[in-house]
């Protein structure tokens, strides 16, 4: 199993999916496991938001507490 680093960016994990997604896709024997990749790809809007506002919380609180 390869493992990636917590370290990397949300965006790294995104990639990784979508590339496995295509690989997936372009081999007939391997195109009937590509539905659980597409839906997991799909959720990343809220991801990509969550992060947002994560973010957004941590520098109000510092400008709030300077």
């Amino acid at each position: 199993m390869k493992q990636m680093p917590v370290s990397r960016s949300l965006l790294s994990f995104l990639d990784e999916l979508e590339y496995t997604e295509a690989a997936l896709a372009a081999d007939p024997d391997t195109a009937d496991l590509v539905g659980p990749f597409h839906d997991a790809i799909g959720e990343w809007e809220g991801v990509f938001r969550k992060e947002r506002v994560g973010r957004r919380d941590v520098t109000r609180a510092e400008a709030a507490g300077a």
